[in-house]
C-alpha cells in the first residue's frame, strides 16, 4: 500500500531514482508495521518500485523499451523465417531459437520481477542489447552469404 500512496501523491514523475527506500517510512502507520519501521528497504518488486519511483512517465518510458524490444525480436524472427532461411536454413533456424529464448528470457525477468527489486540491475539493459546485437548479426551473416568467418 506504501508504494501506492507514493504513486499517488507524486503520480508524474515519481519520487525518483532509488528514493523509494528512503521514503517509505513517510508512508507508514505511525507504529511501523509489528513495531518495525521499513525504511531503507526496497519494495522488492519491479512494479512496486517502477510507479512510485519513477511515475507515469518514467513508467511509460520503461514500457516502451520493452515494446521496441519485442519488436525487434519479432522482426528477427520473421526476417529469419521468411527471408533469411533462403541464404542459410540452418542459421535462420539458429536465429529464430535465439529470438525465442530472448522472448523467454524477457519473460522470465518480468515474472522473476514480481518478487525482486531487479529494476536498477544491469540485466535489464543487456536484455535490451540482446535483440540489437543479434539484428546486426543476422543482416551482417546475409550480407556474407549466410558463411561464418
Amino acid at each position: 500500500m506504501a508504494a501506492f500512496d507514493m504513486f499517488a501523491d507524486n503520480p508524474v514523475l515519481g519520487v525518483g531514482q532509488g528514493n523509494f527506500p528512503w521514503r517509505i517510512m513517510e508512508y507508514e502507520d505511525r507504529e511501523g508495521y509489528h513495531g518495525r519501521f521499513h525504511g531503507s528497504r526496497p519494495a522488492h518488486s519491479i512494479y512496486f518500485t517502477l510507479l512510485p519511483e519513477l511515475g507515469i512517465i518514467g513508467t511509460v518510458i520503461f514500457f516502451l523499451l520493452v515494446k521496441k524490444n519485442f519488436a525487434t525480436i519479432r522482426r528477427v524472427r520473421r526476417y529469419a523465417r521468411d527471408e533469411f532461411k533462403h541464404v542459410n536454413t540452418e542459421q535462420a533456424q539458429y536465429y529464430d531459437n535465439i529470438g525465442l529464448g530472448l522472448m523467454g528470457a524477457f519473460v522470465g525477468y518480468f515474472f522473476s520481477g514480481i518478487f525482486l527489486s531487479v529494476l536498477y540491475y544491469p540485466h535489464f539493459w543487456v536484455f535490451l542489447a540482446l535483440p540489437l546485437a543479434l539484428e546486426k548479426s543476422m543482416l551482417k551473416q546475409e550480407a556474407l552469404g549466410g558463411h561464418e568467418n
